[in-house]
């Protein structure tokens, strides 16, 4: 029997309510009915054990386990002086060095300014790359303007006029559905054993 598809979006938002949070709970509510999703703000992680790396902290090491199990991963996090917030990266630094390999990853940034739109491409994807993600969705960046519900409107009516949300939103649930023939795609050198045919020649 085929497992599950399963999703983890990560909120690396020190705030409440944060707009970050808004985006990523709503792209999780518009995955297929086929893809099951957990959210996991890391706010609500014990500071001192994710500083630590405290694997035994039970928050911390649900977390963990979360990514490991899954399919796909959204990186929901605001941008700070052009990079990833503070709270994301101590997270992430607790994964191991291919923590991502056969995942597929959607980098998604908050920020006050269009200046910040391009720290997921230059700041947040080589650290997913490094990694091993096996594809990386093209990154989704919005500014106040772009969450700015028009009274009586909702979050989803708004982003399903964003072509670039909606395009990235297409391109992770194909990826996250595509049939994988192999494990732990994007891991250098993962335990292959019993799964690539041999050349006889």
């Amino acid at each position: 029997m085929d497992m599950p598809l399963r999703v983890v979006a990560l909120v690396g938002s020190p705030s409440r309510p944060s707009s970050t949070a808004a985006v990523v709970s709503q792209i999780l509510n518009e995955l297929p009915d086929n893809i099951g999703r957990t959210l996991v703000s890391l706010n609500d992680i014990p500071a001192e054990a994710l500083l630590s790396g405290d694997l035994n902290e039970p928050t911390l090491q649900a977390a963990i386990e979360a990514v490991e199990a899954a399919d796909g991963v959204v990186i929901g996090t605001p941008i700070y002086k052009a990079s990833l917030s503070g709270l994301m990266k101590s997270f992430i630094d607790t994964l191991p060095q291919y923590g991502m390999a056969d995942k597929v990853v959607w980098p998604v940034g908050t920020g006050g300014s269009l200046a910040h739109a391009l720290a997921l491409d230059y700041g947040v994807r080589p650290i997913l790359q490094s990694m091993g993600a096996r594809h990386i969705i093209q990154s989704a960046f919005f500014n106040p303007a772009d969450l700015t519900v028009p009274e009586g409107g909702t979050l989803k009516q708004h982003l399903a006029g964003n072509p670039r949300y909606v395009e990235a939103l297409r391109h992770f649930v194909i990826a996250v559905s595509a049939d994988r023939p192999l494990p732990f795609l994007g891991h250098p050198q993962p335990d292959r054993a019993g799964t690539v045919p041999r050349n006889s020649a």
